[in-house]
């Protein structure tokens, strides 16, 4: 099945299509199937995670608003897609995240929130 194809950095074909901001793709593989919207890669990394970690703001908002993917899921550092979209300060994505639903207060099991991850990434903008 074309859903189980993984690159040699572990990512799956919807990863890699979020990543890239390919949102015909991306559609075309869900296929209308929300739980595939949801599937995560070797990382935990779930499409919204990557889409909200490279930037791409259209990817972000196609799943949230036609999937209403899970806007806390975690990948195996505990990081939702907010701290993404944080570290890398698209700040235009952590808002509309925030806005949808995202937590702040989530801590990862090192006992990192948000504010940590701005900080650690120097994106004070951020906070």
């Amino acid at each position: 099945e074309i859903l189980k194809v993984i690159s040699e950095e572990g990512r799956n074909s919807m990863g890699l299509a979020a990543a890239k901001g390919d949102i015909e793709k991306l559609d075309e593989l869900i296929n209308g199937r929300a739980e595939r919207a949801c599937r995560a890669d070797a990382y935990g990394d779930t499409p919204l995670h990557l889409a909200a970690l490279y930037g791409q703001f259209e990817t972000v908002k196609f799943l949230v608003r036609d999937f209403a993917v899970n806007m806390n899921a975690t990948n195996w550092e505990g990081w939702t897609p907010l701290f993404g979209a944080i570290s890398r300060g698209h700040i235009e994505i952590a808002d509309f995240l925030i806005r949808n639903g995202a937590s702040l207060v989530h801590y990862t099991p090192a006992g990192l929130t948000v504010m940590h991850i701005a900080s650690w990434y120097n994106q004070p903008l951020s906070v």
